[in-house]
């Protein structure tokens, strides 16, 4: 493909992720919901459009959860999720990388598309409309709470929100080869008082 096309396929193609946002949202959220996360995104309109969030669950493999089979499990909210809504047997992701594979579920464009090709030397294009950037222009309220530092707001992925909260505590250890993070508890507390908020100033 030629790189001077990129620019005007780039485009195109956010103009249909923004219709089909506007015109499906119910059925892009739930898709997207079962994607697979260190960020989870919120967005609730005062106005009455359906709320969306969207849950991503980093290097966690498909038949680890008890939807999926795993007898052994302990995903018990997953699974009542999946057990009420729609499970899709095959997914596959368009790269096995966090930063370029968020981006892609953002944008719905792939990695040759967006030109995010790997975590840490890539940021988001700031000309590619991104999912949080569709949804605050439709009047929704948006917010990602992140846990792992791959996803700082440094890479460029927090266009859009209105809240990007990824306080991650970094260690400045060249030879440490595990990427900062924050547990599971902690990022969803942190969601948990943003919708507890945003609940309060509508009564």
């Amino acid at each position: 493909m030629d790189a001077r096309t990129l620019p005007a396929l780039r485009r195109r193609r956010a103009r249909g992720l923004r219709e089909a946002i506007v015109r499906r949202g119910v059925s892009w959220g739930a898709a997207a919901l079962l994607a697979a996360l260190p960020l989870a995104l919120g967005a609730c309109s005062p106005s009455g459009p359906p709320s969306l969030l969207v849950v991503t669950f980093d290097t966690t493999r498909y038949d680890r959860i008890g939807a999926d089979g795993d007898a052994e499990a302990q995903t018990p909210t997953v699974d009542a999720l999946a057990a009420r809504g729609m499970l899709f047997d095959h997914a596959y992701a368009s790269t096995g990388l966090t930063l370029p594979s968020h981006t892609t579920i953002m944008t719905g464009l792939e990695p040759l598309q967006h030109g995010v090709a790997a975590n840490g030397l890539f940021r988001v294009p700031a000309d590619v409309d991104t999912l949080a950037e569709v949804l605050g222009a439709a009047g929704y309220q948006t917010a990602a709470f992140v846990s792992a530092a791959v996803l700082d707001p440094a890479y460029h992925l927090d266009q859009g929100f209105g809240v990007y909260d990824a306080h991650v505590e970094t260690q400045d250890d060249p030879l440490r080869m595990a990427v900062d993070q924050r547990s599971g508890e902690e990022v969803t507390n942190a969601a948990l008082a943003w919708l507890k908020d945003r609940a309060s100033s509508r009564t």
